[in-house]
């Protein structure tokens, strides 16, 4: 049998691959820096470091055993048809729980503290005083209760908030009051100050928030996306935000990336937009992840943060 080898798919690249290959001398590394530089050749190679997998590059991939997410996320690992059934798929988990938590925390304070107007009056350069509204005493929900979510509960409870979580199967958190199962989400909903999504997108999460379920959310509410974006229905969202019926939106995935800069999402006064940077890879992270999973692939043992196929997470 040939040596083990591994092609990652990243713009750190060299970074990364330096670091694996000083503590795997046997093992050869390769890699391209975009997706669109993908050879056009087959790969002999064992593991795939990548953020997504093209159907085009599976002829390419004969010897292919196992995929590495650079992300938390594997919808776009999984997607592709023909994914043999041999290829194991694992993701990559760093501090991603904090990072969201943190971004969704932020979020909350930014609205409850009332820095839109207080931005705006500073645009106009006028002088202009309110009540300041607090977060704590509000109620925020989170949907979607793994290993992020969690964090993000935990985050909201801190800051004195009551917090609600929705699962698939509804089982108790201790950050959460109430947990709802997936069939009682429209209950969930209705009684929610903020909705945090913190859902992989699968079939059954894919267009779940949709104008009806949206509808379910009480005037004003908030919602703060940190999941994925086709998880909500894109003209569902818009048009209750352009009606004043939602509050605001804070999004920091979106159903195109990049955003298109002619996109009305960065125009709407009630939409805040940031670049997919809730989360953000480490290369030490991911380098080190990816080196005791390699470790154990080369002894026979089983793999670390393996992602469930058939469940989609």
């Amino acid at each position: 049998m040939s040596a083990a080898s591994v092609f990652a798919v990243w713009r750190e690249r060299d970074a990364l691959l330096a670091r694996l290959a000083a503590g795997f001398p046997e093992v050869r590394f390769d890699g391209v820096a975009h997706p669109d530089q993908f050879p056009a050749r087959a790969l002999d190679c064992d593991a795939l470091i990548s953020f997504q997998l093209r159907p085009e590059w599976l002829p390419r991939l004969p010897r292919l055993r196992w995929v590495q997410s650079i992300g938390a996320g594997v919808d776009r690992l999984l997607g592709p048809p023909g994914l043999p059934a041999r290829v194991q798929v694992t993701r990559t988990r760093g501090d991603f729980e904090h990072q969201l938590a943190e971004y969704a925390l932020a979020a909350v304070l930014h609205h409850a503290g009332g820095w839109p107007q207080w931005a705006a009056g500073q645009a106009a350069r006028r002088w202009e005083r309110a009540p300041r509204a607090l977060a704590r005493g509000r109620r925020a929900g989170v949907l979607g209760l793994g290993w992020i979510g969690g964090e993000v509960a935990r985050a909201l409870k801190s800051a004195g908030m009551a917090v609600w979580g929705c699962s698939a199967g509804g089982r108790p958190h201790p950050a959460c009051e109430r947990v709802f199962a997936a069939p009682a989400l429209s209950e969930f909903l209705a009684g929610l100050d903020y909705l945090v999504v913190v859902l992989p997108l699968t079939p059954a999460t894919r267009g779940l928030l949709d104008a009806a379920r949206l509808a379910a959310l009480p005037a004003g509410a908030v919602v703060i996306n940190v999941g994925r974006a086709e998880v909500v229905v894109e003209a569902a969202l818009a048009e209750a935000l352009e009606s004043g019926r939602l509050g605001a939106a804070y999004l920091d995935v979106h159903w195109q990336e990049p955003l298109p800069a002619d996109s009305p999402w960065w125009g709407r006064r009630n939409a805040f937009v940031t670049p997919h940077i809730a989360g953000v890879t480490e290369t030490g992270a991911l380098a080190d992840e990816f080196a005791e999973n390699l470790r154990r692939y080369l002894a026979g043992q089983p793999l670390q943060h393996t992602v469930d196929r058939s469940r989609g997470y």
